[in-house]
């Protein structure tokens, strides 16, 4: 399916007016913006192929470049993927959770965020999905991440604790809210979190940051004890501040961290 547009004859006349339009925008931005807003008010879904170069060149009144630079603009976005071939052109990206955390997490990574910043909302964000958590974390769920936690603790003992297991606790509790927004934010913090503790010497075990501290988090969450869940949470995620690493460590070069994006 490909997407029509009626010819928006403001863009037209200011390409023929000399290339800017409102507010002194050029036009591959302009027709970019239109573009987008038909993606995101949903008139173009994922999966879904926008009008070809030659099709935005006959409505816009544009030329090939500039009707190709809008197109790249949206691609630059990730709103779009530009195929090659017979079949292609431009389709509308379907953008799930791992690809949304890597695209903030690559924000992040390039911002001044210090790591203080990052521990104050790691920690405020795993409080406040504690109540979400609670109400939608299935039985399944519940039983795979109180597996795990039994799996570390076991590890833990044998003095083979895995330098992700900490961080892979704390990724697995976003899914159980059933909300990507959530899971994406929580997802992309940790992950950055775990890269500005990187380096750093694992710091003395603690009680509420340790396997058997996690499996009391479950523990709280399967019987929906939301103010109990919050007090653990907030206590375990003190332990990833600026002058400690995680009971466990972290590496920022292993598998864990890396599949986390």
């Amino acid at each position: 399916m490909s997407l029509d547009l009626e010819t928006p004859q403001s863009v037209a006349s200011d390409a023929l007016a000399g290339g800017r339009g409102a507010r002194g925008r050029r036009v591959p931005q302009l027709i970019a913006d239109q573009l987008r807003a038909l993606i995101q008010e949903g008139k173009c879904g994922p999966g879904e192929r926008l009008a070809s170069e030659r099709r935005l060149v006959a409505q816009y009144g544009v030329s090939r470049p500039t009707a190709r630079e809008a197109l790249r603009i949206l691609e630059a976005r990730g709103l779009i993927e530009i195929r090659a071939g017979g079949h292609g052109g431009a389709f509308v990206r379907r953008i799930d959770v791992d690809t949304a955390v890597k695209k903030i997490h690559q924000l992040l990574a390039v911002s001044s965020l210090t790591t203080s910043d990052l521990a104050e909302v790691c920690g405020a964000l795993e409080a406040a999905i504690m109540p979400v958590v609670c109400a939608h974390a299935t039985e399944d769920e519940v039983a795979a991440l109180s597996e795990m936690c039994a799996r570390h603790e076991r590890a833990a003992a044998e003095g083979r604790a895995g330098a992700g297991d900490g961080l892979l606790f704390h990724a697995s509790l976003p899914a159980m809210t059933h909300n990507q927004v959530l899971e994406t934010l929580v997802r992309a913090l940790w992950m950055q979190r775990a890269e500005a503790a990187g380096g750093a010497s694992p710091a003395p075990r603690a009680d509420y940051c340790s396997p058997a501290g996690h499996q009391a988090v479950v523990a709280a969450i399967e019987r929906a004890d939301v103010s109990e869940a919050i007090r653990l949470i907030i206590n375990c995620t003190r332990r990833y501040d600026t002058t400690e690493t995680p009971a466990f460590g972290i590496d920022t070069r292993s598998e864990t961290v890396q599949n986390m994006a």
